[in-house]
């Protein structure tokens, strides 16, 4: 037989997937599980599977998801009232029950025998959804508690529910002592994180001035480069300009420089020129000299001769 699966979206069904799967649920003939329902005139098929769980469950999954917890009960109550039209229009086809139910092979079988369902294969192993955190279950009971208007709808939920087991009669377990030793671990937690916020916005607070006093101290130095470079340009120009003052002086005195050159060769040349003819009119007076002496001697008398010739004179 085919069964036709309808869901509350937050009661954690598809972690029985194959379960239902097993029993004849078909996705690809009754896609939309968790919607399809809350159409008033919605078409159904000739078995009908309506899952739903306790409201502490499914409104704690929902504030653990993100949700507000005012949303979250508004949710579950639209949600709830839709499958309960649904199961009252199709009685005769449909069956309610509470997924927490579903812990053994003996509620499968219990199931079975109710609906005049079989199973399509061997009964395959599967995991209930894990319940949320005790903190959001003890929330959300409380909140129910201070909804009386919702106690109606709880009481034909629990009426029209086939009971499998006594599991979906009991209120889930709640460790209060475990409940308030997280709320003040995430009170020192929340702490710590409000610390380190306002360590935070101080850090922020300091990077955005010093920002500013960069960008103001950013801006200075642009003008101090600009005037700097105003004022290297205007070197630069008078540079040019000396440069080209200087360019005569310098080819003034490159050929300055080339006449001193000049005039050294020229210097050096004329003495060695004059030492040339020192060395000629040296050798030349040695040698005139020498001539000389040559000439003088027939001339020299004999100190005897002299003598005599003194006498004579006197």
């Amino acid at each position: 037989m085919t069964l036709q699966l309808g869901v509350i979206p937050a009661t954690g069904w598809s972690a029985l997937r194959p379960l239902w799967q097993a029993l004849g649920w078909n996705e690809q003939d009754f896609p939309a599980a968790e919607s399809w329902y809350l159409q008033p005139n919605a078409p159904v098929g000739a078995s009908v599977l309506l899952v739903h769980a306790r409201a502490e469950t499914i409104i704690a999954r929902l504030m653990q998801e993100g949700m507000p917890p005012s949303q979250a009960l508004m949710t579950w109550q639209g949600q709830a009232e839709a499958m309960l039209e649904c199961f009252k229009t199709h009685r005769r086809k449909a069956c309610m029950i509470d997924i927490q139910c579903l812990t053994s092979p003996q509620a499968v079988d219990s199931l079975c025998q109710y609906t005049g369902l079989s199973l399509s294969m061997s009964l395959p192993r599967w995991q209930t959804a894990e319940l949320p955190a005790e903190e959001y279950l003890l929330i959300a009971t409380q909140l129910l508690c201070q909804r009386p208007e919702v106690a109606p709808l709880l009481a034909q939920l629990e009426a029209c529910t086939l009971p499998l087991s006594d599991a979906c009669l009991q209120p889930p377990e709640i460790d209060l002592p475990l409940v308030l030793q997280r709320l003040i671990s995430n009170q020192e937690q929340n702490q710590q994180l409000v610390d380190a916020h306002e360590q935070a916005k101080r850090q922020l607070a300091s990077l955005t001035k010093h920002s500013q006093l960069s960008a103001a101290e950013l801006t200075e130095q642009r003008e101090v480069n600009r005037l700097l470079l105003a004022q290297l340009q205007s070197v630069q120009e008078a540079f040019e300009t000396q440069m080209a003052e200087k360019q005569p002086l310098e080819e003034r005195l490159q050929e300055q420089q080339a006449q001193n050159r000049a005039l050294t060769r020229a210097k050096q040349k004329a003495q060695h020129l004059r030492n040339k003819l020192n060395r000629l009119n040296s050798r030349i007076t040695r040698k005139m000299g020498a001539t000389i002496r040559a000439l003088g001697k027939p001339l020299r008398r004999k100190p005897a001769d002299k003598r005599r010739l003194k006498r004579q004179a006197r």
